[in-house]
């Protein structure tokens, strides 16, 4: 278990070491579900046939379908010809704030790229041919199983109610990954049925500011959908969709800002995973008052020396107070799962 107040700040180079992927890689997949081609006799030939579904469904409810089919496919086209141009399709939404066309593209593509890619990633497992078992040793050198040792260290059946009492997750990320994989493991390490581990991690505060893709069959409210599964054209994606959140939109949510920079300045310890340190999402995560020091961990693949004095000096500027230590230096040029390997005993037990 971790002993100290600890906050994972998780971004896609977290979720990539199970095979999603990253911003850019997300952009290039977004521009191929968008690129919609048609046949001389009308039919579909590329593009994802239930976001173009969906997208004339709609529009046949307002009074103009027409033309707004028109202006739908106008914005598929903006969206797709920008994406090899942008580092994340987020930003392109944010650009382009209060274009409900371009917003609703985005948010579709979005919606069906990533249940794409959970099917396609490490974590995923068909409960009908296959085993939660044989998926587990996909995920050996992975950091979702370095955390979960840590977090079930000392932990038994009579304290495992407060499993979750000293950690919290701020997820950038759209995927369900940390969710999906918890379900599972609780149950898989210590003999619990499902109903079971959903109450246990029914504690844990885990906040995604740009929403989810969707509920997970056993979460309470919301738009449900298995991990990896299918969405449907119509109501069901178009639903899908709108629990995606632009930058604009979760910035106007005074409580979820409010409760992101509580953790953070109540943290003993702050670990980014796989973060990019976009100025937008660093400015949610900014306090006013830095009265507690911390310990601070970041991986640092793919970053630049230069780049990292520059992201230290961000930090210690954001949220932390003098005295507080910062292992960003590139002498610790971890991936997600090195971290928790070379950090592990400090992590676990805090190191004040």
């Amino acid at each position: 278990m971790f002993h100290s107040k600890t906050v994972f700040v998780v971004g896609a180079g977290a979720s990539h070491e199970v095979n999603l992927p990253t911003g850019k890689a997300l952009a290039g997949h977004i521009e191929t579900k968008l690129n919609f081609e048609h046949s001389p006799h009308k039919t579909l030939q590329s593009g994802d046939p239930v976001i173009y579904e969906t997208l004339y469904w709609y529009s046949a409810k307002q009074a103009d379908k027409d033309r707004e089919m028109k202006l739908y496919m106008r914005a598929a086209k903006q969206v797709r010809d920008a994406m090899p141009q942008v580092s994340s399709i987020d930003s392109f939404i944010d650009t382009h704030a209060g274009n409900r066309h371009i917003e609703l593209c985005g948010k579709l593509a979005i919606v069906q790229t990533i249940l794409d890619e959970e099917k396609k990633s490490k974590l995923f497992y068909n409960q009908r041919d296959g085993s939660w078992y044989a998926a587990s040793k996909d995920i050996q050198n992975t950091w979702h199983q370095y955390f979960f040792e840590i977090l079930a260290d000392d932990c038994r059946l009579s304290n495992l109610h407060a499993i979750f009492d000293n950690i919290s997750f701020i997820v950038f990320n759209y995927d369900r990954c940390i969710e999906h994989f918890l379900i599972h493991a609780l149950q898989t390490r210590f003999t619990i049925d499902a109903l079971k581990a959903e109450q246990i991690i029914g504690t844990l505060k885990i906040i995604h500011p740009y929403g989810v893709v969707g509920c997970l069959p056993w979460q309470g409210m919301g738009v449900k959908v298995p991990f990896g599964g299918r969405a449907r054209q119509g109501e069901n994606l178009l639903s899908l969709s709108r629990q995606i959140k632009t930058f604009t939109e979760y910035e106007q949510d005074v409580s979820i800002v409010s409760e992101i920079r509580r953790l953070v300045q109540g943290a003993d310890t702050i670990v980014f995973l796989g973060f990019a340190f976009h100025p937008q999402n660093m400015e949610l995560l900014k306090v006013t008052e830095k009265s507690i020091d911390k310990t601070i961990y970041s991986t640092t693949s793919g970053i630049s020396k230069n780049d990292a004095r520059v992201v230290r000096k961000k930090i210690a500027e954001s949220f932390a107070p003098p005295g507080t230590r910062i292992y960003i230096n590139k002498e610790y040029d971890l991936k997600c799962f090195e971290l928790f390997r070379e950090f592990r005993r400090t992590l676990q037990y805090g190191s004040r």
